[in-house]
């Protein structure tokens, strides 16, 4: 064990690989430059306030785990390009924010665990490079996140049946390859980069709620074929765009808000009754035909659809505004006013 500030500037190499431990139990920050191997299990212990460190040497072993404690306002990076470790990647507490590279040739089959049921934790990929996560990711607690913001490319082919906490995507992609069910998360939030669901395997993306508000660099969900499931338990605001030509199927108890220009050419379906959706850009469904099941449409910009469809006891809000329809072939028995 070692205690107080770190500063890893030589090699670290335990000769008792498959049992050895090796704990860094820092009250300030823990820094440097040289690298960890031979070591079956490390725990970075970062207990300093606000406390932020950073080893750009690299933590190599088939079997080596690491672990990031202490207090829940510390930040540890790794911008290490040669990690190559493969035993799991747990934070406990705190930040762990990968900068570098994770697991070998960039696929890491490890399981990362980020926080449990009562602990708020968060993992960072900042990397420029690509990292294709292959293992099981378990973030057990609402609070929790995982956050994109890199340039890179972040791919998850893993099971997301463990993903209970936040996915915040701000630059970069993020690229679903396994069935892209977020069911179980409490949220995404694509305020900047790309979401690409068009490999999923499953024919849906569920999500519970979707959001985004980033004037400089708004996010871009892209379908391709594939659908959306969305169901919105709060007044969501998403700016970004949409793409693809499938089916996005909004329920759940709260309303929408479309705010930015969208190619997206498929059906919209809004199936809230008692609830809103609000189109706040002229272009948020210029070629997509829009569902109104139940609920209101609110425009807030004169705007086009491709065509609306609704039933009775459904409304539509103009207030002032033009509505354009390009295709007149559906019907639609609700009020305008």
């Amino acid at each position: 064990m070692i205690v107080g500030n770190i500063d890893i500037s030589g090699d670290i190499n335990v000769n008792a690989a498959s049992t050895a431990t090796l704990t860094l139990n820092a009250f300030g920050n823990i820094s440097g430059t040289g690298n960890i191997s031979n070591v079956r299990s490390i725990i970075f212990n970062v207990s300093g306030s606000n406390a932020t460190g950073t080893l750009s040497g690299n933590i190599t072993g088939a079997s080596t785990s690491v672990n990031k404690t202490g207090s829940a306002t510390s930040t540890l990076i790794l911008s290490g390009t040669g990690n190559t470790y493969g035993g799991g990647t747990t934070v406990d507490a705190g930040t762990l924010e990968i900068d570098g590279s994770l697991g070998t040739a960039g696929v890491y089959a490890g399981t990362i665990n980020v926080g449990n049921a009562t602990t708020q934790a968060n993992l960072t990929f900042g990397s420029a490079s690509n990292i294709n996560l292959t293992g099981t990711i378990n973030v057990l607690n609402a609070s929790s996140a995982i956050t994109q913001n890199g340039n890179g490319c972040l791919t998850i082919t893993s099971s997301l049946a463990g993903y209970k906490g936040f996915l915040n995507i701000t630059s970069g992609t993020l690229a679903l390859k396994n069935n892209g069910d977020f069911n179980n998360a409490s949220g995404l939030d694509l305020s900047g980069g790309t979401l690409d669901a068009t490999a999923i395997t499953l024919t849906s993306l569920n999500l519970q709620t979707l959001s985004g508000n980033s004037i400089s660099t708004p996010g871009s969900l892209v379908l391709g074929t594939k659908n959306l499931a969305l169901s919105a338990v709060t007044d969501d605001l998403y700016d970004g765009s949409i793409s693809g030509t499938g089916l996005v199927n909004i329920t759940g108890t709260g309303g929408y808000t479309l705010a930015g220009a969208s190619t997206f050419s498929g059906t919209l379906k809004f199936d809230v009754a008692g609830q809103t959706l609000t189109l706040d850009d002229p272009l948020a469904l210029q070629n997509a035909k829009l569902n109104l099941a139940n609920g209101s449409l609110d425009i807030l910009q004169s705007t086009q659809l491709r065509s609306l469809l609704g039933g009775a006891t459904t409304n539509v809000v103009l207030n002032a505004n033009t509505l354009t329809l390009a295709n007149a072939s559906d019907s639609f028995a609700g009020n305008i006013s």
